[in-house]
């Protein structure tokens, strides 16, 4: 599709990444920066061979850090945005689930692993009392029903810049937070769809027995740092089960499968329903729908090039421009379209009119049956996660495919941003003697930094007495670094690309 090439508006997310941007690039570009040594009190010091640790399968092999395994993140050749990776990968044979960040490499920046059969979802950046943040949902994956019905039960995390936690978002009125949606608002609130509840009805207009169980969405606004519950939508008081699409066939029937929620521009929600292939705009007063977008039920004319099914994702990112990740499959049901694809509609209010605006389809078929996002980005670029696929790609403004980065674990959602961190605790630090010949090599990480370009070493006959014997060159999330004839105890001191000195390590013994 041919058309002119287009600027988009930023979105209050975008705007708030402007300074992190900034330093994140120079962190970058400062590998530019490396030299054979740098100065101390005077004088410099040798360059110490150093190299990036490898894998063991599918996780990043960290010496550093026992018990962690990050998923290994491969990515394709192009010219991605700048920025970090934001996802949420989930376990597979060798690696962990949990919340992690990785450089335009593919290596990984911070990861937040989580135990035993626990989930990870909605990582992303945000902002919280007027500061830059990070926030996931953190729970357990339940199945009901019938197809790809996944919800969770659990509670949101919102963490700084030091990746400590500034807060928690729990439900209320006994409920628990379900994986699909949360947001946090500029008012200090969090929208997010509760673990649904089955309800005694009627299931005869869809096949169903007439003393059936159906699930019903529930959402919830809440005042982050008191809890105090300020809004409770329930979907069958406004949404009939005879909208859905979902064949009838096992009980409680989830007729909508509620999967995202934006805020509007006048401040009222805009509700993905994936079994009903509807947008619903819901009163944030009054709980009704406003208007019904696609389904059985549409207030709009929506042409044929537009329309979608099984939906995920949907966000109004201008006036009259809304995006969705277009599924077109829930894996148990006939595809409606051969792949999936990212949306962008051209929404006509006054004449209640949808037209294709853009669409971006990966140049391999790829029919994802769950999850899936798109993002808008600041230079007019998107970004689609395939969802199940464990795939996210992204895309110029004239819908060309750029670039890939890819992973052997599914991920929710997945997002680009600007990132600083600067974590609160210290690099961690392991070494390993190579036979007799006296040499060790030294394992560095600093899980979350995004500014260190080089690695001091000290070595010395005690803790209290190390002296600097050289300087590495950082490479990715560990770096091993070759230390010759060192002495018994050895730390490390992360410089930034001026060779700042940011934080040392506590030493250890060989």
């Amino acid at each position: 599709m041919s058309r002119e090439h287009r600027s988009r508006p930023r979105t209050r997310r975008q705007l708030l990444q402007g300074a992190a941007g900034a330093a994140a690039g120079l962190a970058v570009a400062g590998e530019a920066l490396a030299a054979p040594g740098l100065g101390l009190a005077g004088g410099a010091f040798p360059a110490l061979p150093s190299k990036l640790t490898g894998r063991i399968g599918t996780a990043v092999d960290v010496r550093s850090i026992p018990d962690f395994r990050p998923p290994v993140v491969n990515v394709g050749q192009g010219n991605p945005a700048p920025g970090y990776v934001f996802m949420a990968p989930q376990i597979n044979a060798t690696s962990q689930s949990g919340a992690m960040i990785v450089d335009g490499t593919g290596q990984p920046v911070w990861f937040n692993p989580v135990i035993n059969s626990d989930w990870v979802a909605n990582f992303q950046l945000t902002a919280y009392r007027n500061e830059p943040v990070i926030q996931w949902w953190h729970g357990k994956s339940v199945l009901t029903g019938v197809g790809p019905t996944g919800y969770g039960v659990g509670l949101g995390v919102i963490a700084d810049r030091t990746y400590r936690e500034v807060g928690r978002v729990v439900a209320a009125n006994g409920r628990t937070l379900d994986m699909h949606e949360l947001q946090v608002t500029p008012a200090g609130t969090a929208l997010f769809m509760c673990t649904p509840h089955s309800v005694a009805m009627d299931l005869t207009d869809v096949g169903g027995p007439r003393d059936g169980q159906v699930l019903e969405a529930v959402i919830q606004e809440v005042e982050i740092s008191s809890g105090k519950l300020l809004m409770e939508w329930h979907s069958l008081d406004h949404i009939g089960v005879s909208e859905s699409y979902l064949p009838f066939k096992k009980e409680p029937y989830d007729y909508l499968h509620a999967n995202s929620i934006d805020v509007t521009p006048d401040g009222n929600l805009l509700v993905s329903g994936r079994h009903t292939w509807t947008l619903y705009k819901i009163s944030r007063r009054s709980g009704e729908v406003m208007w019904r977008m696609g389904g059985r039920r549409s207030n709009f004319e929506i042409e044929r090039a537009a329309r979608w099914a099984w939906q995920h994702d949907a966000r109004q990112v201008a006036h009259g421009v809304i995006t969705l990740f277009d599924n077109a499959s829930d894996g148990f049901s006939w595809p409606e379209a051969p792949q999936s694809r990212g949306v962008e509609l051209a929404v006509d209010w006054a004449h209640r009119r949808v037209k294709l605006r853009a669409r971006y389809c990966h140049p391999r078929p790829i029919l994802a049956v769950e999850m899936g996002n798109v993002q808008t980005l600041p230079d007019g670029h998107l970004i689609v996660s395939w969802g199940n696929w464990g795939v996210l790609s992204e895309f110029d403004a004239d819908e060309t495919w750029l670039a890939d980065a890819s992973m052997r674990c599914l991920t929710y959602r997945a997002f680009r941003f600007p990132w600083t961190g600067i974590p609160a605790a210290p690099p961690a630090l392991t070494a390993g003697r190579l036979g007799k010949l006296g040499k060790v090599t030294l394992y560095a990480s600093w899980n979350g930094d995004t500014q260190t370009m080089y690695w001091r070493v000290f070595s010395g006959s005690s803790s209290a007495h190390l002296r600097p014997v050289g300087v590495a060159t950082r490479r990715g999330f560990e770096t091993a670094i070759l230390v010759p004839s060192p002495d018994r105890y050895l730390a490390v001191a992360a410089l930034d690309a001026r060779g700042r000195q940011l934080i040392r390590s506590q030493p250890i013994q060989i």
